[in-house]
């Protein structure tokens, strides 16, 4: 939660959601530039300000914030902790890590598959 909290105002605010501008910028130009990016846990929220309508993302299988997604525009797609969702085309790779994971080991299972997921597009 630290990083959605640290980099917008999604949980303080109920309608006006921002990040924090200077995070934004640097975001958006290393996606113009089009270079991978990897997302854990809650992080895929921030993906809603960032990328186009219809981008691919996960956050696991919270029904909640899986809505909250969607209503932005982006896709959710359900998936396990130990798993990963790659949107080709935005070259963003997402994965739920603690969102659903149970221990340590679960979790490393989907880091590890979207670290290597990253390496394999630098």
């Amino acid at each position: 939660m630290g990083v959605v909290k640290n980099l917008s105002n999604f949980f303080t605010e109920d309608y006006d959601k921002k990040l924090n501008p200077q995070f934004e910028k640097l975001a958006k130009d290393f996606i113009s530039d089009k270079k991978p990016v990897l997302l854990f846990c809650i992080a895929p929220l921030l993906a809603t300000k960032l990328y186009p309508k219809g981008t691919l993302v996960t956050i696991g299988n919270n029904e909640e914030l899986s809505k909250s997604i969607d209503n932005y525009g982006l896709q959710h797609i359900p998936c396990s902790s130990e798993d990963l969702v790659f949107d080709k085309e935005n070259n963003l790779i997402t994965s739920p890590a603690y969102m659903l994971a149970q221990s340590i080991l679960e979790a490393e299972k989907g880091i590890s598959r979207s670290i290597h997921k990253l390496t394999s597009l630098l």
